[in-house]
């Protein structure tokens, strides 16, 4: 039986498993708890490095041993990575951090504070502690929700295709900010670069096509999918292509965008939607622009992360508010998602990242 681990970041106090251990059955998508870690609060977002030797995953709390802001922790995994081991933390130096991400060359780690609205960088050991902090920025502004705009939300880090630069989606300000990351992970600010969203759409994830020609961006707030075109400088355009909605039209209840992601052949992209409690599924066209497939439901309430694994056959979504996990086999020629399996796991579950294959 073949099966791959997939790494659960949850909601938790820090006595409890906020990192749990999950299997996928490659053959029938069933899912089963294998372990789980805790001395962590609320780990909700983690990220791997590229060898599974390191894992990373926030704290996202408004005080973190006793320092004003959340927490970084670093873990190292066994060999079979079913324990982790805790190596050391660093502060976020903002509130509530809720994403992550590792540079191109493994060598720093970049957070992103939702509650601060502002971005730290830490530089990595060859033996995966984090460094003190190397560098931080604040974000400034708001924009036209009130209640959700008030002021900047930094909400997600993703290296941009040529692996030199950084992207922060901004919830609070509707924009994307650009730095260059500098040699030690310290990052400069690219003023210039900023991409502007429209006004109350509330940027959230991003992603990028197959090709790395074009930018995906969901957006909570509006419920959309913005598309970017990369310039021929490795920078995103300026103007969006394409606007395109992730709800059905018939749909008018309260609904937030979360995650989205590439399909593994190029060929889909899926969203998930909080409230209307479904999976969107775009195919992507020869010009990197969308055409709606379709949505399914995730067999739960408030869908958060989703992660396809490396094959693109399985699909795996956690449903935040009622705590459950389900997989979906997927079509690779249609994109069509079928249900197969749920495991109910202690916890709220938020991100999903896929790890080592298992025998």
């Amino acid at each position: 039986m073949s099966r791959y681990l997939i790494y659960v970041g949850c909601y938790a106090p820090e006595s409890e498993e906020g990192i749990q251990l999950i299997s996928l059955d490659l053959h029938t998508g069933e899912l089963a708890y294998c372990s789980g870690a805790s001395g962590v609060e609320n780990p909700s977002f983690l990220t791997l490095s590229k060898d599974q030797r390191f894992l990373y995953a926030v704290s996202e709390v408004a005080e973190f041993q006793g320092v004003s802001g959340g927490g970084v922790v670093s873990f190292a995994v066994s060999e079979n990575g079913q324990h982790l081991t805790r190596l050391n933390a660093q502060p976020t130096q903002g509130d509530a951090p809720c994403h992550l991400c590792l540079d191109a060359q493994e060598q720093s780690l970049h957070v992103a504070n939702y509650g601060g609205g502002n971005v730290c960088s830490y530089g990595i050991a060859a033996d995966g502690t984090l460094t003190e902090p190397r560098s931080f920025h604040q974000h400034e502004g708001q924009s036209a929700n009130p209640d959700r705009q008030e002021g900047p939300h930094a909400h997600m880090v993703h290296v941009l295709p040529d692996s030199r630069h950084l992207a922060v989606s901004d919830l609070g300000i509707d924009q994307l900010r650009l730095y260059r990351i500098e040699p030690g992970g310290a990052l400069t600010p690219l003023p210039e670069r900023s991409v502007p969203v429209p006004a109350g759409e509330g940027p959230r994830h991003l992603t990028f096509s197959a090709s790395g020609k074009t930018l995906y961006l969901i957006n909570e707030l509006g419920n959309t999918v913005l598309v970017y075109p990369m310039g021929a400088d490795g920078f995103p355009e300026q103007e969006f292509v394409q606007l395109i909605r992730t709800l059905p039209e018939e749909f008018s209840g309260e609904s937030y965008t979360a995650d989205l992601h590439v399909h593994p052949n190029g060929q889909f992209l899926y969203g998930s939607n909080r409230g209307h409690n479904s999976l969107v599924c775009f195919r992507i066209l020869p010009d990197e622009q969308l055409e709606w497939v379709g949505v399914e439901p995730t067999g739960g309430h408030f869908p958060r992360n989703f992660a396809l694994d490396p094959s693109g056959r399985w699909l795996v979504v956690a449903n935040q508010e009622t705590g459950n996990l389900l997989s979906f086999a997927v079509d690779g020629t249609s994109g069509a998602l079928t249900r197969t399996h749920e495991l109910q796991i202690r916890n709220k579950p938020v991100c999903l990242q896929f790890g080592t294959l298992l025998s």
